[in-house]
């Protein structure tokens, strides 16, 4: 995939699926893992699927394509409120 150069691009794992973008990734749906051989070659992939991005966003940084781009805040964890 031509991650950030185009629009015209999805992939899926399970019940998600990344969409390519001009400038950006959109990773919507849910996956459902449970212990067995099925849903360990769908955390394959998906892992697969996110090297592949986190290379070419660093690619993308250091060759100064995002200079302008707003900073996203980091998630923070919160315990399960109905847990």
């Amino acid at each position: 995939m031509d991650w950030f150069k185009n629009d015209t691009q999805a992939t899926g794992v399970g019940g998600l699926t990344i969409e390519n973008g001009i400038g950006s990734v959109v990773v919507h749906g849910s996956i459902t893992l449970s212990p067995d051989a099925a849903s360990l070659e769908q955390l394959k992939a998906l892992r697969e699927r996110i090297s592949e991005l986190e290379s070419a966003l660093a690619s993308a940084i250091e060759e100064g394509a995002f200079s302008g781009a707003v900073a996203v805040p980091v998630l923070e964890t919160v315990e399960n409120p109905f847990a």
